[in-house]
């Protein structure tokens, strides 16, 4: 059974707070604290396995 796609204002809304966007990618550890702030630190800790932000795959430089 596959999950129907969500409405395009939910991406949108994950692209912003998950820093999915270019423009907002994190690249410092300032970005990655405001990051940890915002989504919450159990949350940074996720992994491809299950949808949702994650700072392991931010690409940080």
């Amino acid at each position: 059974m596959t999950t129907p796609p969500l409405p395009e204002q939910i991406e949108l809304h994950r692209d912003r707070m998950w820093r999915r966007d270019e423009d907002l990618r994190i690249e410092s550890a300032i970005d990655a604290e405001r990051f940890i702030e915002d989504v919450g630190f159990a949350n940074t800790l996720t992994d491809a396995r299950r949808a949702g932000p994650s700072l392991r795959h931010r690409g940080m430089r």
